[in-house]
């Protein structure tokens, strides 16, 4: 999808009790989201993250399988919104703000 510039854009993650938004942002320059996803995983490759040797060993003591030695860092979303804002695609929007409801469809609004 292409998002044009001046579109109000809220970034999305997570899912279920982990769902969460990020925004709303001003779009300043045309946005391809399948070519900037591609170019910013060629300039984030994932990166092999060995577990302390300490780590290996407790698990060792606790019986727990070893698999591996490590795991695959990936850039993760807050990387990706920093990449944009850098890039120049987004900015804050000034004189936002928002005001929670309560969860659950319960009309629970926080007061401040």
């Amino acid at each position: 999808m292409i998002i044009q510039p001046g579109t109000t854009l809220t970034l999305e993650t997570g899912e279920y009790s982990d769902f969460t938004y990020v925004g709303p942002f001003l779009v300043l320059r045309t946005m391809d989201q399948a070519e900037l996803v591609g170019t910013f995983r060629e300039r984030h490759p994932p990166e092999w993250v060995p577990y302390l040797q300490s780590t290996l060993d407790n698990w060792k003591k606790m019986g727990w399988p070893q698999r591996d030695k490590g795991y695959w860092k990936q850039p993760d979303t807050n990387m990706f919104i920093a990449w944009l804002t850098k890039e120049g695609y987004i900015e804050d929007i000034e004189n936002h703000d928002s005001w929670y409801l309560g969860s659950y469809g319960r009309f629970e609004p926080q007061i401040v």
